[in-house]
C-alpha cells in the first residue's frame, strides 16, 4: 500500500533455507556388538546428514523518503516459525554420550586404524551404544534498517553523483541456548565451533558512482560484524560493447564468526560477458 511517500507490505510465505540443518546419523548395523552394547569403531558408521527442512516466515516491509535530506529510507522485520538451528550437543549428540574409556597407546593404535584420532573429537575412548542426532529449532526475528542516498563527491567524480546505501541487520533468538553455535568447526579442534549470541548484528555499507558517460563503474561495498569481523569488497565494471568486463577483489578479516567464517580466503573474481545482438 502507498501514501504520498510511504509503501509498505506484508507478508506469510513458507520457504527453504540455502544452508542444510545438520545431524549426526549412526548405522547401527555396523557398530561392533560387545555383550549387550555397541561401540563405535569405524567411521563408516556415522553419516553427518544435511537436510532442507521447510521454515514459515511471517514479515513485513516498508520503504520512505524524506524529502528534507532525500534520502529513501527503508526497513523490514520477519518472523522465522521453528527454524533449524544447530546445539553441537543435540545435533552430534553422539559424541557428547557414554564412552568406553581407552589408554593413550590403544587411542594411538585406533587413530592409525580409523583414520582420525578420537581425542581431536574431545573424547578420550570409543562412543558407547551411540545415538542419532536431532534437529532443535527455534523462532528467530530478525529485522534490517536502512537508507539510500545520491550524493556529489566533486574532488572524485565532477560530473556524476555517488548513490550510498547503508544497512544494518540484526538477529533475535527466541528460548536462546547459551550452547547455539555455527556449524563450522574452529579447526584444528573438530568439535569447538564458534558461538551463536541472542542478539546478533552487523551494518552493511555500498557506495557507486560512473565515469566515462557511464562505461566505468567502480564500487566499494563493506560490511562488519559488531562481534569484530570485516569484509572489503572493491570492484570495477567496465563496458565496451559489446564486452562487459569485472573485476571483484573480496578480503575478510577478524574473528571467526559470522561472515568471519571465511577469513583467510581472499578471492579475487574476473569476468568477461560478450552480449549477442
Amino acid at each position: 500500500m502507498a501514501g504520498a511517500y510511504l509503501n509498505w507490505s506484508v507478508g506469510h510465505y513458507k520457504s527453504y533455507l540455502d544452508s542444510p540443518a545438520l545431524r549426526a546419523v549412526v548405522d547401527q548395523s555396523k557398530l561392533t556388538q560387545i555383550g549387550n552394547d555397541k561401540l563405535l569403531t569405524s567411521l563408516d558408521a556415522l553419516i553427518l546428514e544435511g537436510s532442507f527442512p521447510s521454515v514459515q516466515v511471517t514479515g513485513a516491509s516498508m520503504s520512505f523518503f524524506e524529502s528534507i535530506t532525500n534520502t529513501v529510507i527503508r526497513g523490514e522485520v520477519a518472523w522465522f516459525w521453528n527454524e533449524p538451528v544447530f546445539i553441537p550437543e543435540e545435533n552430534l549428540s553422539t559424541f557428547w554420550g557414554p564412552t568406553v574409556p581407552l589408554p593413550p597407546v590403544v587411542l594411538d593404535l585406533a587413530a592409525e586404524i580409523l583414520g582420525v584420532d578420537v581425542r581431536d573429537l574431545g573424547l578420550d575412548g570409543l562412543p558407547l551404544n551411540p545415538q542419532d542426532g536431532h534437529i532443535p529449532k527455534r523462532d528467530i526475528l530478525r529485522f534490517m534498517i536502512g537508507f539510500d542516498k545520491q550524493l556529489w563527491i566533486r574532488p572524485l567524480n565532477q560530473k556524476s553523483m555517488f548513490m550510498l546505501s547503508m544497512q544494518y541487520f540484526g538477529q533475535w533468538v527466541s528460548d536462546y541456548d547459551d550452547r547455539m553455535a555455527q556449524p563450522a568447526p574452529i579447526a584444528p579442534d573438530l568439535l569447538r565451533f564458534p558461538g551463536l549470541k541472542e542478539y546478533e548484528n552487523s551494518i552493511t555499507a555500498i557506495i557507486n558512482t560512473n565515469y566515462m558517460k557511464g562505461n566505468l563503474n567502480p564500487q566499494l561495498a563493506l560490511a562488519y560484524d559488531l562481534r569484530g569481523a570485516w569484509l572489503v569488497q572493491p570492484q570495477v565494471n567496465f563496458i565496451r560493447g559489446p564486452f562487459r568486463f569485472m573485476v571483484q577483489y573480496s578480503a575478510i578479516i577478524g574473528n571467526f564468526t559470522n561472515f568471519g567464517l571465511f577469513r583467510d580466503r581472499d578471492q579475487i573474481s574476473f569476468i568477461l560477458t560478450y552480449l549477442l545482438s
